[in-house]
């Protein structure tokens, strides 16, 4: 009778969730939401209801629900209380149907992220086909025709939903007007794969998107750090890739692909890891 809420606008404070899904759904027993390392919201939370029957009603209900302009992301704790076909994470859930994360095992109890993947993201070599991905994955997918409308703004406020958006670039003229098409920089491959398979074939605008992985500069790879004067060259970093570890603070490390939080009430820890949650029970 729990599930784990993402996309919480940040500025929600957490009796205003528990009156919209009371209102929406019926009783909730508790509410929690998750900070990050900074002490602010990360738009996750664990919400419990006095029943699975109510929990399953908020899940078909709720889920997507816009909320200050941000769908909701709903996801079940423990065995699927869906009745339907596969759901958007691929697990059996409430929607009906193949999700665009659905079926064929490609949520996380399945191939997706499991081993024989994509050298470089950890990623199953069957979704890459099925999504129609060739070559080498990177943090970065190339969007065509887009409305001539949507700015760099939109096009960030609409791919956050698939992950941490590091930037976005619309294309322009010598006439400095859009060219219909554009780049997204997420914070890893994984957030990349999944924007295009939530995004290529939708709609914005009236207008059908095409979503692909932009592996353009990948044999460049990314560029060198600056290194301080007098320092020729450096090893690799403890962090994935190579890269170095940030926000290391008194003996704490801040790894920046998940995120650990405890919700001591709940007796739930939630491992955020890459835009996907591993829920543990009995362990708090």
């Amino acid at each position: 009778n729990k599930i784990i809420i993402r996309n919480i606008p940040y500025e929600t404070p957490w009796q205003e969730l528990k009156d919209l899904f009371r209102k929406e759904v019926g009783h909730v027993v508790y509410v929690e939401l998750f900070k990050g390392p900074d002490g602010r919201p990360n738009g996750m939370g664990v919400m419990e209801f006095r029943d699975r029957e109510t929990a399953r009603t908020a899940l078909e209900k709720m889920n997507k629900h816009v909320l200050m302009g941000r769908s909701l992301i709903l996801r079940e704790v423990g065995p699927p209380m869906g009745h339907g076909g596969p759901g958007p994470m691929g697990g059996p859930g409430p929607m009906g149907g193949p999700g665009p994360m659905g079926g064929g095992g490609m949520g996380m109890s399945g191939s997706m992220m499991g081993g024989g993947g994509n050298s470089a993201s950890g990623i199953s070599p069957q979704l890459l086909q099925q999504l129609g991905i060739d070559g080498p994955v990177t943090n970065s997918v190339f969007v065509a025709n887009l409305d001539y409308k949507v700015t760099w703004q939109k096009l960030k406020d609409v791919f956050r939903l698939a992950g941490n958006v590091v930037k976005t670039e619309i294309k322009v003229g010598k006439d400095g007007k859009s060219r219909g098409m554009g780049t997204v920089l997420f914070d890893t491959s994984i957030e990349a794969v999944q924007a295009v398979s939530m995004f290529n074939g939708q709609s914005l605008f009236d207008r059908v998107m095409s979503v692909k992985i932009d592996n353009l500069d990948t044999e460049r790879g990314p560029p060198p750090p600056k290194l301080p004067s007098g320092l020729k060259s450096i090893g690799m970093g403890l962090g994935s890739g190579g890269v170095p570890l940030q926000n290391i603070n008194q003996g704490r490390v801040v790894f920046p692909l998940f995120q650990v939080n405890i919700c001591g009430e709940c007796n739930l820890l939630v491992v955020h890891i890459m835009q996907f949650d591993l829920i543990f029970t009995g362990l708090v």
